[in-house]
This record gives structure tokens, C-alpha cells and sequence, in this order.
């Protein structure tokens, strides 16, 4: 990825556009890293970059990007409601089977006002206030009460495989006419790269889809309405599994939907490892397993099967651990054993998948949390077993993450951190924790960004429900999703980025930097 403008950027950019009174012109665009944003009216604001009217990105095939454009009057409006109409336009139509596709998002700030108390997870207050989050999809924006002279637009371009490389050129107007007599506009100009991405990442990616959402509809999801959530998710490069479900917990369809949509997680047993498999547990599940092996080896899935036998165990629950793996073997030995700690060598011959948190915050992690040291050792190890890890509710600062209040930037970082410490995946614990916010679900949106509540800081939260019942994205996930295609296109670049040094991944320019270095070595054919 790279950009007309000296500031890039690593989470999504923002654009300010101030439209003059009568008449279309754009005063200025000006780049701005989204991270420093966080905090609506806070403090800081540097000085305005240069004016441009023209914005440029350069985007592989089957590769997406995003941005965000504030719209602001020219004059104050006091008492009147400032909204905006977004239009696009093609303004340089290429010859192709294939066009870039872009969705357009009312970016709404949500209240944070706190973490919710838990007796495990006591997380900071910080950055409390009104956060930009929730993409809320339409072409018609209307300013929120707390910032009533502005609003701000996502636009989010998707370059699908087979599209033709060169410049794709749209305009795009903002039309405030009851307000400044005439629309206000910018040209995007995308820059299609011949290099594309694989639509099967090569790593693991995963997130837990279905806690909560029928708790907050009160009622199920409809067939057509899970394949809806499965899309969406494969869309922003996370596999959708549930980590504690008992069986695929999918369709013999919804199996084949994910395969084709690039997935490579079939979580078949999840259970937290503390208590053995009663006699009656393993005679249900010897009926049952061979009937998901059978199922998998079907669909062509039989590579991407795990069970999570154990979740942060404690020195106690390993022999119960071991028994359970190896029962489990016995009738599907296809299934790869995903335990949630720091590797063990008197498992090293049980467990295929090992998974780490970040880093550690409080004493409840220390013991499950990433280590480059053992990293290094188990890839001496035979077998080679996978080595992931996830952002939790931990680590909280300074550590990344991806609640609320963090900055955007410590989710786009995931990849760039994710190449440079050679982990195997990268999985999130849960991205619909809705059941509370069930008495929000007739209020419409933008009215629903208000009184939204947060829960732990939105840990568990990347996504909200649409007003059809269908998720629409986070600013987080957005930039997760370009983090994890960040990963991909160092991964292609391969040996020529292998010695790249580790940086600071929160640092704007060195991501960009790393990314144009990426992009160079593909197109000259030098990756792996």
C-alpha cells in the first residue's frame, strides 16, 4: 500500500474535506493517521498536511483498503441538522471483467464511558468519551447531537481477483446543498497492483461468530442470515468458528461456504480442559465423531479440523488434557489438538496447535503468554506443531490490542507484528457480545450509538448488529482486516523481507515503508 501523500498511514486514513459556501470546490483534503483520533475533541491536532483534491492508493487484486473522509460546513450551523449525501461516480471506466467494488459507511462515535466489572478481567478505564467505531452502511450521513458540524464517511474499495491492473478513477461528490449551495468533492484514484493475494491466507486465522447474536435478535438466525454472517466475516479475513461448540456446528453448505470463502479453522471440540470425558460423553461423541471426520474429508476440509481441548490450563488439568486428546485421536486422528498456553515439552507429542496471548498484563495470564524464546525452540521440535496467538481482554496498555480504547493503530499492527515474530495464526476470542445491549434491538441506527454499552471496553465486540439483523463492521475490524492482508503480503514477499527489521508497530511511516518494500519484491518476482 502506498499513497499520495508523504503521511501514510497504518490504520485508516482519515481526509478532512470543508466544502465553500456556494459553490462545489474542496477547500482541503488532509491525511491524517485515524489513530490519533481516538478521542473525539480531545487534545492535540497537527498542522494541516498539504491540500490535495486528489487521493491515490495502491491496492493488490483481492486485497481491500479503507479510508475516512470528515465532512465539514464552511460556516457554523447553529440549530440546523448537518447532513451529507455521499454519491461515486466512475470518472475513468477501465475495460475489465472485474471492478473494484466500494462500500460506503456512516463512521458513528459510540460512548464509552467505562469497562464493565468482571470478576476475572479488571480493566483500565482510559480513553473514556466519544470513540468513532461503528460503520454504519449508507450513502446518507446525518451529524450526532455531541459533534453537530461534521460528519465522517468510510469508504472502503475492494479489488477482486482478475481485475485489470492500472488506474481505476471515481469522483466522489458530498452533497450538502441545503447547507453550502452545491456538492463538494474529491478523486480517488486506485491504482490496481498485477500482484494479488491469496483468497486462502497462509496462516490461521479465527474468531468465535455466534455467542450472543440470537440472545439480542431473540430468535434464530435464519439459514439465509447465517450464510450472511459467514460472508461478512471471511470478508474481513477471519474464519468464523466457534471455539467452544461441541460438532462443526455448520451445514454441510455453510462448510462448503467458508472453504470457498478462504477459511482454515473447523473448530469440531471445544471444552476447557478441567474435568475428564464422563463414560457417557465419549459414547455420544464415538457416535458422532466419525460422522464429522466423514463430513470434512468430504467437503475437503479434513486439513483445517482442531479441537480445543484446553483453555489456560492449570498444572492440574494436564493429565485430564492428555486423556482427552488422546481419546479424541483415537477415532479422528486427522484433528489437530489446540491447547490455549505456552508450549510444554511433556506435550509435545500430544499437541499440534499451540496458542498465546500477545502479551501479559495480570498474573491470570502470565502463564499462557507469548514467549520468542520458546517460539524458537518448538520450531526445532518434531512435527513442527503451530504456534498462534490472540488478542483477549489482556493485554492492556501499553500492550496492543483491539478494545475500544485502544488506538486504531494497535489493530492494523497485527500483521506487521504477527510476520516479524513468525507466528503460525492469529485467532480473537468473540465478535458479536451483544446480550446486553438486547433492549437496543428496535432502535435504529444512528440513534443506537448513544446508549450502545461497551461491556469490557468492546473486547468481544468488532462488530455491531445492523438494523436488518446482519453485522456491519467496527473500525477495529476494518483494520484488523488490513493487518491480516498487511501478513499476507510480507509472507509473499518472503526472504526478501526476512531480515526486516521489527520497528515499532505502532509507527505509521515504518508500516508503509515495509508494505511499498512488499509490494516492490512481488511485482519484480522476487518473493517465495
Amino acid at each position: 500500500m502506498s499513497h499520495a501523500s508523504e503521511l501514510a498511514f497504518a490504520a485508516v486514513a482519515l481526509l478532512i474535506v470543508s466544502a465553500l459556501a456556494g459553490c462545489g470546490a474542496v477547500r482541503s483534503v488532509t491525511l491524517h493517521p485515524t489513530s490519533a483520533m481516538v478521542r473525539i475533541g480531545g487534545p492535540g491536532g497537527a498542522a494541516a498536511p498539504p491540500r490535495a483534491e486528489r487521493y491515490v492508493m495502491h491496492v493488490a487484486r483481492n486485497e481491500a483498503e479503507a479510508f475516512q473522509v470528515l465532512v465539514r460546513p464552511a460556516r457554523d450551523l447553529p440549530g440546523e441538522a448537518f447532513a451529507v449525501e455521499a454519491r461515486v461516480e466512475v470518472d475513468r471506466p477501465c475495460k475489465s471483467t472485474a471492478w473494484p467494488r466500494l462500500r460506503l459507511y456512516q463512521v458513528l462515535d459510540v460512548h464509552h464511558t467505562g469497562p464493565a466489572e468482571h470478576k476475572t478481567f479488571k480493566v483500565p478505564p482510559r480513553n473514556l468519551g466519544w470513540i468513532p467505531d461503528v460503520c454504519w452502511p449508507t450513502r446518507r450521513a446525518v451529524a450526532q447531537e455531541h459533534r453537530p458540524g461534521e460528519v465522517t464517511f468510510l469508504i472502503d474499495v475492494y479489488v477482486p481477483p482478475g481485475t485489470t491492473a492500472g488506474e481505476w478513477t471515481w469522483r466522489v461528490s458530498f452533497d450538502c446543498r441545503t447547507v453550502l449551495g452545491g456538492p463538494a468533492g474529491l478523486k480517488l484514484t486506485v491504482r490496481v497492483d498485477p500482484s494479488e493475494l491469496p483468497v486462502r491466507l497462509p496462516f490461521k486465522t479465527a474468531v468465535t461468530w455466534n455467542w450472543g447474536i440470537e440472545k439480542y435478535l431473540a430468535r434464530k438466525l435464519t439459514a439465509a442470515e447465517r450464510l450472511g454472517y459467514l460472508d461478512f466475516f471471511l470478508r474481513h479475513r477471519f474464519t468464523p468458528a466457534s471455539f467452544w461448540s461441541i460438532g462443526p456446528d455448520l451445514s454441510d453448505e455453510e462448510v462448503r461456504r467458508v472453504l470457498a470463502g478462504g477459511g482454515n479453522v473447523f473448530q469440531l471440540f471445544g471444552r476447557g480442559g478441567r474435568r475428564r470425558l464422563t463414560d457417557k460423553q465419549k459414547r455420544d461423541l464415538a457416535g458422532k465423531l466419525p460422522q464429522w471426520r466423514a463430513m470434512m474429508k468430504q467437503a475437503g476440509a479434513i486439513d483445517y479440523c482442531y479441537a480445543l481441548v484446553s483453555d489456560e490450563p492449570e498444572e492440574k488439568h494436564i493429565p485430564n488434557l492428555r486423556d482427552t486428546a488422546g481419546w479424541l485421536k483415537g477415532i479422528f486422528p486427522e484433528l489437530k489438538i489446540w491447547v490455549a498456553t505456552r508450549p510444554r515439552k511433556d506435550l509435545m507429542n500430544v499437541v499440534d496447535c499451540w496458542d498465546v496471548v500477545t502479551a501479559a498484563s495480570t498474573d491470570f495470564y502470565r502463564p499462557h503468554c507469548y514467549d520468542a524464546g520458546e517460539l524458537a525452540e518448538v520450531r526445532r521440535w518434531p512435527g513442527r506443531p503451530e504456534y498462534w496467538w490472540f488478542y483477549s481482554v489482556e493485554p492492556y496498555g501499553p500492550h496492543p490490542n483491539a478494545r475500544i480504547d485502544d488506538a486504531l493503530v494497535d489493530s492494523r499492527a497485527i500483521g506487521w507484528m504477527s510476520f516479524a515474530a513468525g507466528v503460525d495464526g492469529f485467532e480473537y476470542f468473540w465478535a458479536t457480545d451483544w446480550s446486553a445491549n438486547a433492549d437496543l434491538r428496535d432502535v435504529p441506527w444512528p440513534g443506537k450509538a448513544g446508549r450502545w454499552k461497551l461491556g469490557l471496553s468492546g473486547a468481544g465486540q468488532l462488530c455491531y448488529p445492523g438494523d436488518d439483523g446482519l453485522p456491519i463492521p467496527s473500525l477495529r475490524l476494518v483494520n484488523l482486516r488490513d493487518g491480516m492482508e498487511d501478513w499476507a503480503a510480507f509472507v509473499q514477499a518472503g526472504a526478501a523481507l526476512r531480515e526486516a527489521p521489527a520497528g515499532n508497530f505502532r509507527d505509521p511511516a515504518g508500516l508503509a515503508a515495509l508494505r511499498e518494500r512488499a509490494r516492490r519484491t512481488i511485482s519484480r518476482g522476487r518473493g517465495r
